[in-house]
């Protein structure tokens, strides 16, 4: 399909209807409230998820309890979601992106339960300069959230693979608001600068 420019696209339906590939990437919270567009969009549209719950920001009813956040995400709009560029800094989406077989190249999970799906997205997460991990189902996708060993810690893939199978459940409710603190500051924001290496030594996670 053509993508419409973007002054030619009238409302958030519009864009969703004419698109083979829609990617989220707004608040976790603010999902749900799309469940109809998302669940009125073509069968074969592929719905990608990049955003993160914290839940020191606000706890939603139901997301601890479920597999993985995106799994409950996923329940919420009624449709599959794969989960993909979620556990990157913007500064590293940016700034690291590398062709194929260049040295120091930062590898990506991406989950769902979808293979097809998943093999798109895939294939998009290479054309934006990063290797492509599968991480497996939805289910597993809890591997990649905020305070897991690959969250923000740009890892090649050999790492990754290895981060995503020592991933601990019970640890991350520590790790994440240890991060938090550690590379956040009203007066500034995220230290981005710093925060790779930072999110490295909580998690105890070498390159």
């Amino acid at each position: 399909r053509q993508i419409a420019p973007v002054d030619e696209v009238e409302t958030v339906a519009d864009a969703v209807a004419g698109a083979d590939v829609v990617v989220l990437s707004i608040p976790f919270a603010a999902i749900p409230g799309l469940g109809q567009i998302l669940r009125d969009a073509p069968a074969s549209t592929v719905i990608v998820e990049m955003s993160n719950y914290y839940p020191e920001a606000g706890v939603i009813e139901g997301v601890a309890e479920a597999a993985s956040d995106t799994t409950w995400l996923s329940e919420q709009v009624g449709r599959p979601i794969i989960k993909a560029w979620n556990s990157i800094f913007s500064r590293s989406l940016a700034l690291k992106g590398r062709a194929a077989g260049e040295p120091d190249r930062v590898a990506l999970p991406v989950a769902g339960d979808d293979l097809e799906d998943k093999k798109v997205v895939m294939q998009l997460v290479e054309e934006t300069g990063f290797e492509a991990v599968d991480a497996g189902n939805l289910a597993d996708s809890w591997r990649m959230q905020p305070g897991s060993p690959v969250y923000c810690t740009d890892l090649d893939a050999t790492a990754l693979r290895a981060a995503l199978a020592r991933a601990d459940k019970t640890r991350m409710a520590h790790d994440r608001p240890t991060q938090i603190q550690a590379v956040y500051s009203p007066e500034t924001g995220i230290d981005m600068v710093n925060g790779v290496e930072i999110y490295r030594e909580v998690t105890n996670q070498t390159r």
